[in-house]
């Protein structure tokens, strides 16, 4: 198995309206690594700003950091209208399309990241649908490097209740420090790393299968 690190890549910052900053990935600044995420936006939300809009094609992965104030309200086409609240994260498969909006409940300082993630065709076509995993239910891993928690997938030998069109890995935590941690990759997989605050290195290695970790 061959392993590639890209380059770092900085992203994108600018304002939506007066009440959101969004610093921005996209999958072309990856040379195609970021597959099957097409889209990343790291928004601080204080009022108004994802108002009805649509989407097809993609699944559309709302994650509530677990700094954020206040409650996002989460309403679309389907008839559902939710509250999301810190550590919360709010799943949208668009299907053949969906209408939603995503805004402040109230006064807010909303903190978070919304993935976009591309599917295959025979998933484009189903009808939309939406699930909400509340922080409380997310499996959490914590000892002395850090904290993670499973989000999306299986990490650690736990299993996120998430369930998504295809398998998928999602993690949101720190680590102090000086402090490392393992992540092992499927064979195929590509994996997308993003530091919300501090610094961040990455190693890749291979590993036959059997052989003890280094």
């Amino acid at each position: 198995m061959t392993l590639h690190l890209s380059a770092v890549i900085a992203g994108s910052s600018r304002y939506l309206g007066d009440a959101c900053t969004i610093h921005q990935f996209r999958h072309t600044d990856f040379a195609g690594s970021m597959s099957p995420v097409v889209l990343v936006d790291h928004f601080v939300m204080t009022g108004p700003t994802f108002e009805p809009h649509t989407h097809a094609g993609v699944s559309a992965a709302t994650l509530l950091l677990e700094d954020s104030t206040g409650v996002m309200q989460s309403l679309d086409g389907i008839r559902n209208d939710r509250e999301i609240r810190a550590g919360d994260l709010q799943w949208t498969q668009a299907g053949r399309g969906i209408v939603h909006a995503q805004r402040p409940a109230g006064e807010a300082t909303l903190h978070g990241l919304q993935i976009f993630i591309d599917h295959p065709a025979h998933l484009k076509s189903l009808p939309p649908s939406t699930s909400l995993l509340r922080a409380a239910d997310m499996p959490v891993i914590q000892n002395p490097s850090g904290k993670v928690r499973v989000v999306a997938g299986s990490y650690g030998g736990l299993d996120s209740p998430l369930c998504t069109p295809e398998p998928l890995l999602i993690l949101d935590g720190w680590l102090r420090p000086g402090a490392t941690t393992l992540l092992p990759m499927p064979p195929g997989w590509n994996a997308w790393f993003y530091a919300v605050q501090g610094d961040l290195g990455v190693r890749a290695r291979h590993r036959s299968k059997g052989a003890p970790p280094d």
